[in-house]
């Protein structure tokens, strides 16, 4: 729940956040994509924009919900409530856990209410895309590469330090 300070890699992204409009944020489970996103939600908020933040696990999205209350610019959407935005509704789109809508369902939806589509408009795509938690998603790697085409800057950002239970994961290991 608490990181106290960022990682060097977070900084990177940080700062290309007010570079580039489309970002792709890989990282496992435990390095600070949710931290970052929410980041990057209060960032775009303070310019008076209209975000949206999209995940699908109902209890990161009853988190990410709680987290974003106090501002009327971001709204939390998860597979339900999505269908019910309309077109173009969007300034900015945060999508966590990205890997469950890299298909065509998700990028068509997130196409629709985004302005400029997924070409043109300003996203943040927040994934494990090696699926280190879900094998069984609905990943489809050629859509990664649509949308690492999209970003216009052919990077994908790798956030590659545990933040959040590292001490745990080393008491473990101490054990084994």
């Amino acid at each position: 729940k608490i990181q106290h300070s960022m990682t060097k890699s977070q900084y990177k992204v940080i700062d290309d956040f007010s570079i580039f409009s489309r970002l792709l944020i890989e990282g496992g489970a435990g390095t600070g994509k949710t931290f970052l996103l929410l980041y990057a939600a209060k960032v775009e908020s303070t310019s008076n924009k209209k975000v949206a933040i999209i995940t699908k696990p109902l209890r990161l999205f009853n988190f990410l919900t709680n987290e974003v209350a106090y501002d009327s610019n971001i709204q939390c959407y998860n597979t339900e409530t999505l269908l019910e935005c309309e077109e173009d509704a969007f300034d900015v789109v945060l999508i966590d856990e990205g890997q469950d809508w890299c298909n065509n369902e998700g990028i068509d939806i997130i196409e629709k209410i985004l302005k400029g589509g997924l070409n043109n408009g300003r996203w943040r795509w927040f994934g494990d895309f090696e699926n280190q938690f879900d094998n069984k998603s609905d990943f489809d790697k050629s859509l990664l590469d649509y949308l690492l085409a999209c970003t216009g800057n052919d990077s994908i950002y790798n956030l590659d330090r545990n933040v959040r239970n590292t001490p745990q994961i080393v008491t473990s290991l101490e054990k084994i």
